[in-house]
């Protein structure tokens, strides 16, 4: 029993003794604002789903199957489409590019035949032209071996086309018919004076050629090595063709340039330079050429009379400084020679601003006499189409570019430096002779 009490005792002894508080943790010290923050933030973040809840769940992805028996043949089937699919395109790559080929092939075909065809009209044209100079050389050739009968000849033949020959004269038996016809003496004696005076007529006419107008002062001018007369000092003082062909070159290039800074186009040269000689004022053959450069265009299409301006004053400033005198469009009624009516049909407008072609011309006559061309053609003002109808037409059968701009330059009265010897020597008949008037 005592035992028993005891332990009870115990238990109210324990069950009585005052509860300790419970120790916390002491807190942890602050961190600064500006030190960074590791581990989870104590608390709960709003932005989180709470444990346990809905959303907190994630979802599963639908199981793959880690086995398909299909697999190698769904892969060669794949590669085998894909391979298809690259050859089929190499395909009709190859068949493009053959297509472009042969594209190509007729292109450059028919441009050889347009080439071949342009070519065989020049030639032909040369020929021509080669055949009638040499016609024309010929005839005056014969003209001067008889010159000194020149005149009787011309009148002869102006007196055969007049009178159709001396067979068609009215002779005795057409007298004789008057006669019959009309039976009386008054109408004889007047048949009588007509036939008198057309025998007498012609005969007249006949001796009473007139002189040769090439002949003064004891020399024929026609072989006169200059053109003019007097111009031989000149001539002989002016520099070489070959230097003046090479001085109108490089201010062919420098007008380039200047159009260049302008406006950026490509300029293509067309034909090559051309030479000719000259006759002297009395029809004979003189040591005198005349060159003309080959013809510069451009393609790009140029619109607008701000810009067209801007470009004719820059080209008119650079000849300005090469000596040419006076440059101006001709196109302008302002400043232009031709009449109003003769401005619209060459230039399609009676004033710039609704031109399709401006043209600017300079000559220069410091040493030879050069002449300066340059125009600007603007398709957008061809209102009815006939320039660009005559573009198209002179690009197929003169094989020029359907241009925006183009420029060229002539020189005359030119002197080889071979040629200098000769016409000192045939000049020389011809100092302090007078030439012939008329």
């Amino acid at each position: 029993m005592d035992g028993d009490d005891e332990e009870v005792t115990k238990k109210v002894v324990r069950r009585s003794r005052p509860a300790e508080p419970k120790r916390s943790r002491p807190a942890a010290p602050a961190q600064p604002s500006n030190s960074p923050v590791y581990g989870t933030p104590p608390g709960t973040d709003p932005t989180l789903p709470v444990y346990g809840s809905r959303d907190s769940a994630k979802p599963i992805a639908q199981a793959q199957y880690d086995f398909d028996p299909r697999a190698e043949e769904k892969a060669a089937a794949a590669k085998a489409a894909d391979d298809a699919a690259k050859a089929a395109a190499a395909a009709r790559q190859a068949k493009a590019a053959n297509v472009a080929r042969a594209a190509k092939v007729r292109a450059q075909e028919r441009a050889a035949q347009k080439a071949a065809k342009a070519q065989a009209a020049r030639e032909a044209y040369a020929a021509k032209k080669e055949r009638t100079a040499r016609i024309a050389e010929e005839t005056r050739q014969a003209r001067l071996a008889r010159s000194g009968t020149r005149g009787s000849r011309s009148s002869q033949r102006a007196r055969e086309r007049r009178f159709g020959g001396m067979s068609r004269m009215p002779g005795r038996g057409r007298t004789e018919e008057r006669i019959r016809r009309f039976g009386t003496w008054p109408q004889l004696l007047f048949a009588a004076l007509i036939s008198a005076g057309v025998i007498v007529i012609p005969i007249i006419v006949t001796n009473s050629s007139r002189p040769s107008s090439t002949v003064s002062d004891g020399v024929d001018w026609t072989g006169y090595p200059g053109q003019y007369a007097d111009d031989a000092q000149k001539t002989l003082a002016s520099p070489r063709q070959e230097e003046a062909v090479a001085e109108n070159t490089a201010l062919l290039a420098e007008l380039r340039a200047a159009v260049d800074d302008e406006i950026a186009v490509s300029w293509i040269e067309h034909g090559s330079a051309t030479e000719r000689s000259l006759e002297n004022s009395w029809g004979g053959p003189s040591l005198l050429n005349e060159w003309t450069s080959p013809r510069w265009y451009t393609t790009e299409p140029i619109s607008g009379q701000k810009l067209k301006q801007r470009l004719v004053d820059r080209v008119s400033g650079v000849l300005s400084e090469h000596g040419f005198e006076d440059p101006r469009l001709v196109n302008d009624p302002d400043t232009s020679f031709y009449s109003p009516r003769s401005i619209e049909r060459l230039y399609g407008g009676s004033k710039p601003a609704t031109q399709v072609v401006w043209e600017l011309k300079a000559t220069s006559v410091e040493d030879e006499y050069v002449d300066f061309t340059f125009t600007i053609t603007d398709l957008s003002n061809d209102k009815t189409g006939q320039f660009a109808e005559d573009a198209e037409r002179n690009a197929e059968y003169l094989d020029t570019p359907v241009s925006s701009m183009a420029m060229t330059l002539t020189s005359r009265g030119l002197l080889a430096d071979s040629d200098a010897p000769e016409f000192r020597e045939r000049a020389a008949p011809f100092e302090d002779k007078e030439p012939p008037r008329g």
